[in-house]
C-alpha cells in the first residue's frame, strides 16, 4: 500500500529545493496551496480511480527527481541534454513505484496503457522544453523562474498523461460507446 505521508514529503523536499534556489513568497504560497490539493488526493486516493495513483507518483517522487539534474540550472530543460537527464531522473525514480504502488497497474499491467501515458508524460515534457527555448534571455532572469518552471513542467506532465489515458480509453473501448461518440 502507497504511503500518503512518503509521498506528501516528496512533495514539501520539492517546495524545500525550490524555496533554497529562489526565496519568493508568492510561489512559496502557491506551493504549499497546490501541495494543500496534493495531500487531499494523496490520503482520499482509495476514493478516486485506480489511475490517480500514477498521477501521485509521476508529481510526488517523480517531480522530485525532475529536481536533481536541475541543480545548476534556472529553466527546467533549458537545454535538450538537460530534458534528456531530468526524464531519466523521473523515469528511474517513478517506474520501479508505479510497478509496486500503482493499484491499476497492480490489478491489470497493461503495458500499452502504460507506455501509451509514458509518451503523453514526455510529450508535455518536451513541448515545455520547445516553448521555453523560444523565451528571451532577460524573461529567464526573474526570481520566481524556477518554481514557474517546476510548475509548468509538472502541468505539462500531467496534461499528457491525461490526454494519453483519453487516448488509451478510446483504443480500448473502440467497439463501444464512448464519451467522444456520444457527443456527436
Amino acid at each position: 500500500m502507497m504511503n500518503p505521508f512518503l509521498l506528501f514529503a516528496t512533495v514539501l523536499a520539492q517546495i524545500v529545493i525550490l524555496a533554497q534556489r529562489s526565496p519568493a513568497a508568492g510561489p512559496l504560497a502557491w506551493a504549499f496551496g497546490a501541495a494543500a490539493v496534493y495531500a487531499f488526493f494523496a490520503w482520499t486516493r482509495e476514493r478516486w480511480g485506480e489511475h490517480l495513483d500514477m498521477y501521485l507518483i509521476m508529481l510526488g517522487p517523480g517531480g522530485l527527481a525532475m529536481l536533481i539534474p536541475a541543480a545548476d540550472c534556472q529553466l527546467h530543460a533549458s537545454s535538450i541534454t538537460h530534458l534528456a537527464w531530468m526524464s531519466l531522473a523521473m523515469w528511474a525514480v517513478s517506474l520501479p513505484w508505479m510497478w509496486r504502488y500503482a493499484r491499476c497497474f497492480q490489478k491489470r499491467p497493461d503495458w500499452r496503457a502504460l507506455a501509451l501515458d509514458a509518451a503523453g508524460m514526455q510529450g508535455g515534457m518536451m513541448l515545455v522544453h520547445l516553448g521555453a527555448s523560444f523565451l528571451p534571455a532577460r524573461f529567464l532572469a526573474g526570481a520566481a523562474i524556477p518554481w514557474f518552471a517546476h510548475g509548468l513542467m509538472l502541468v505539462a506532465m500531467t496534461a499528457g498523461m491525461l490526454s494519453a489515458s483519453y487516448a488509451s480509453l478510446e483504443l480500448r473501448y473502440a467497439s463501444r460507446r464512448t464519451l467522444r461518440s456520444s457527443l456527436r
